[in-house]
């Protein structure tokens, strides 16, 4: 349906319909529009609706149209509450352009683009040029559509709506204002005719209309010096940045062309590209007028390159041009091919890519006549944005002569844009707040060295045995995991007293023991004490880094980017404290674990809890209890059913159930990107599955790791220990050799990649003893690929550099030798409820465009269904047994409250 339509939500499940790429639009029908009378606007108006009623009902209907559009379409219908008097149907039809009035001042796409500057501004306009399609134009069987452009506006910021440019000229009218169809040209007004700007135009204009009166004198005279105190006092922005940072002016910049250059130069639109990058002008280019980067997201997934076709055999200088800053990538990988032997390179975008007038050098290399030379810039391993803005490959003769000074370069002398000053104007500065932490001040901050604040991270003091021991309560909840956190708190906010107790000495589960990110596809609202947590979150490194900051923007809780936020261990540990120690109801009880059970029928009566170093219990008593622990020990004491490992294929009729071998392919989900879902499209999706897997039940969970916090920052960084046990043979042909996967807060990342698959199936029944020994041969395990990545001469000298930038943080974990309290256990115990999860309620439910509704529903969940690989088997053509990445068959689902309920037990959750 995207062919054909653009249908963005609304509130209150209605939909925006919009054209696409053929759609609503009757191009050529709207020509005579801007002169005609309004009996021939009404004609038109007819023929454009009667068109897009037609183009619905074909598409709803017509035997040619695929069934998956019709499908679509038939979800659809006009409200009964909007236009009531006009049958459904929109009052107007959507008018983007007519008349446009040619003033003094004309808006031209030298300001939109940020070349000039309009003065005496009375608003700012920010989208991306934005033109719909002229005509259709048939050309080799290929439907085009001219004139149509979506582009955005060379990377620069909002720009400035001059006074001049919603006043005619003074000899044709005196008292006017056109606020809309304003003076400006084609490709201007095609950012400018947003309904935001025509409402910040109008209310400009009705001040200056004011002043007119109170003055005495022409629109074109009043005084502007008052019309800007009066729209700044009353919290317009005038000017990007704003007010008292940014000069008045746009610096001039020398454009230096590819062909002026001498030997091959490549600019950056010559490049072929991988992934979503960005055209910019914000800063002045080595080459041409702009450059690319690729907006400090989709790590590893991007990448740009160069070919050229070497004229004759000999020595040649690469030289990479990029424009420099401080938020840039410092690491930024470049390969270049085809002079021999493959050579990568690390270059530091933050440094000048010229010492005066000459490109800095990536290396010489020697080429035959006719060789393919080709140099690839990757996002692999960045930690800033990765630029790009040309290439340069000049004869080493040449080269040698630029840099003794003997021949002139070409380039011109450039100088990069200082990062502005932070906002100071309040109504300025909201606009670049998160909506999670709109209550917190603006701070000044930098972004260098690790940051830690004194605050205490236990901010909830702990019971002891003897104070909880034979006392009663109404809602006890055995796991100090961020659910439980969160039930605790909850029922304690509703009057309960609540007894809360972890197995060991850190609340949080696994966003204390190294997560650091919030696995979320969508980024929106969920639940009121999740967006607490966040807003807690946000809040510490608003006011530690500064708002704005690098830390802060890669820990914002946004829809935006994947992950939806990142916290530090410590932090997260502190702010699930934070929760608990705010609530009088709650007792903590750390470092015990539950024994045995009493019970009552179908009611469990008390729990019997211990500590791991004495097999001394003490006893407490309950209404109702929750289980919130990743291993379910609560509910196997209690005698309920549950599942470990894989259900067979038939038994819930589950497509990817059971022992199943299969294979990952590393592209995103077409079906989520075309639909236009509101969640983020994940990098990978399901690849070929073996038609010929047995599908059968085993007690096989999938792999778990250690998710170890790991630091790039020198000064907070220890080395990684080789474990006394350590035997490299593990690692030689250990698939996933890896350490830092993302750049997370503060010059930390995560670990993900020492998965163990097999080694953790006696994990889920064993007891405690057991399970120290399965977490501590994944500990040893893990400590030892990174010691491998970093020191094994297996690994090529450029990779170990890169691994060696990374240690385990002083700072986290100094009371466990700086590593996790906890592994990751992704899959232990699950009950067999009242109601059984499966494959079915993850995924697109028969006959509609969503996974199936449960009246129970009392949460959601957004993350594809997702499985680590659950043994090392694995089949001729198919890499993986139980590896699944099901993001083209999962959707949004809901989660049924009978989920949560055993069938043997009342008072269990």
């Amino acid at each position: 349906l995207r062919w054909f339509s653009k249908h963005d939500p609304l509130p209150n499940q209605k939909w925006d319909f919009n054209t696409a790429t053929f759609g609503g639009n009757l191009p050529g029908a709207s020509w005579e529009w801007p002169e005609a009378s309004y009996d021939r606007r009404a004609e038109i108006a007819k023929e454009i609706e009667d068109y897009h009623r037609g183009l619905l009902h074909f598409l709803a209907t017509d035997p040619r149209v695929p069934e998956k559009v019709k499908t679509d379409v038939a979800g659809f219908g006009l409200p009964r509450d909007e236009f009531t008097d006009n049958g459904g149907w929109p009052h107007q039809i959507y008018v983007r352009e007519g008349r446009r009035m040619v003033s003094d001042l004309v808006l031209t796409e030298h300001h939109t683009f940020g070349r000039e500057l309009a003065q005496k501004p009375i608003g700012l306009g920010s989208y991306g040029t934005d033109i719909h399609e002229i005509c259709r134009i048939v050309k080799n069987g290929v439907v085009i559509r001219e004139g149509k452009v979506a582009g955005g506006r060379g990377g620069f910021g909002p720009y400035q709506i001059g006074y001049g440019a919603i006043v005619p000229k003074q000899s044709e009218c005196e008292n006017l204002f056109a606020t809309f169809a304003l003076s400006a040209s084609h490709s201007a007004f095609a950012s400018i005719r947003m309904e935001p700007v025509f409402m910040v135009t109008s209310q400009s204009a009705a001040t200056a209309a004011c002043l007119a009166i109170d003055q005495e004198v022409v629109v074109q005279k009043v005084d502007y010096e008052r019309l800007k105190t009066r729209l700044l006092a009353d919290g317009q922005v005038l000017s990007w940045p704003p007010a008292g940072a940014a000069t008045s002016a746009v610096a001039p910049r020398t454009i230096i062309r590819a062909d002026s250059l001498p030997g091959i130069v490549l600019d950056d639109d010559k490049a072929e590209y991988k992934g979503d990058w960005t055209n910019s002008n914000r800063q002045p280019s080595p080459i041409g007028t702009n450059y690319r980067h690729d907006d400090d997201k989709g790590r590893g997934e991007k990448s740009a390159t160069f070919t050229a076709t070497i004229p004759k055999a000999g020595e040649y200088e690469i030289r990479f041009l990029f424009t420099w800053h401080e938020n840039r990538s410092s690491r930024t990988k470049v390969t270049v091919a085809g002079a021999g032997e493959e050579r990568t390179f690390r270059v530091n975008q933050r440094e000048p890519a010229m010492k005066g007038r000459v490109p800095n050098a990536l290396g010489t290399f020697r080429f035959k006549a006719g060789a393919k030379a080709r140099v690839t810039v990757s996002n692999e391993g960045a930690d800033g944005y990765v630029v790009v803005d040309g290439l340069q490959i000049l004869p080493i003769d040449l080269a040698r002569e630029e840099r003794a000074g003997k021949r002139p370069s070409g380039y011109a002398e450039i100088e990069m844009a200082a990062k502005p000053a932070p906002p100071d104007h309040a109504m300025a500065a909201r606009v670049a707040l998160s909506p999670l932490a709109k209550e917190t001040r603006p701070t000044q901050g930098g972004d260098t060295g690790t940051k830690r604040s004194d605050e205490p991270v236990r901010l909830k003091p702990a019971a002891t045995p003897g104070e909880v021991d034979g006392k009663e309560f109404d809602v006890i909840v055995i796991g100090g995991t961020g659910g439980g956190v969160a039930c605790a708190v909850r029922a304690a906010r509703e009057g309960c007293r609540v007894l809360l107790v972890q197995h060991n000495g850190h609340v949080g589960g696994m966003m204390t023991n190294g997560l650091m990110q919030w696995d979320a596809l969508y980024g929106g609202p969920r639940s009121p004490i999740f967006s607490e947590m966040l807003q807690n979150i946000e809040r510490y490194y608003i006011e530690t880094f500064g708002r704005d900051s690098k830390t802060h923007q890669t820990i914002r809780c946004t829809h935006e980017h994947y992950p939806i936020s990142w916290a530090e261990p410590h932090v997260a540990e502190r702010e699930y404290n934070r929760l608990l120690a705010a609530q009088e109801n709650i007792t903590l009880l750390l470092d015990h674990h539950p024994a045995s059970v009493g019970k009552d029928g179908r009611l469990i009566q008390s729990v019997a809890l211990r500590t791991r170093k004495s097999t001394n219990t003490i006893t407490v008593r309950g209404a109702t209890f929750v289980d919130a622990t990743y291993e379910g020990d609560l509910f196997a004491l209690a005698g309920v059913d549950y599942r470990v490992g894989r259900e067979a294929r038939d038994e819930y009729n589950e497509s990817h159930a059971g022992k199943v071998f299969t294979n990952i392919d590393h592209s995103p989900p077409q079906s989520v990107i075309s639909q236009g879902l509101n969640i983020r499209s994940y990098n990978a999706r399901q690849g070929s599955v073996d038609p010929s897997s047995p599908f059968s039940a085993d007690g096989a969970v999938q792999a778990y790791n250690y998710r170890f916090c790991v630091t790039s920052d020198p000064a907070n960084r220890l080395p990684i220990p080789k474990p006394a046990n350590y035997d490299r043979n593990q690692y030689v042909d250990y698939g996933r050799k890896y350490i830092g996967s993302y750049n997370g807060p503060n010059h930390k990342s995560h670990v993900n990649s020492p998965i163990l698959p097999g080694e953790n199936h006696d994990y889920p029944d064993g007891d405690w003893d057991a399970r120290d020994r399965i977490t501590q041969r994944h500990l040893e395990f893990g400590l030892g690929l990174m010691w491998f990545l970093q020191n094994d001469e297996s690994i090529p000298l450029e990779r170990r550099k890169n691994f060696q930038v990374w240690g385990l943080p002083k700072d986290e974990y100094a009371d466990n030798g700086h590593v996790p309290y906890e592994m990751y256990v992704r899959e232990t115990r699950r009950i067999v409820g009242r109601h059984v999860f499966t494959e079915n309620d993850g995924s697109l439910a028969a006959g509609y465009a969503r996974a199936p509704i449960h009246p129970d529903s009392i949460a959601i969940t957004d993350w594809y269904m997702d499985s680590h690989s659950c043994t090392t088997d694995s089949r001729p053509g198919f890499k993986y047994d139980g590896k699944l990445i099901l993001t083209e068959e999962s959707r949004p689902s809901q989660i049924p409250y009978r989920s949560l309920l055993p069938r043997e037990i009342d008072n269990l959750l």
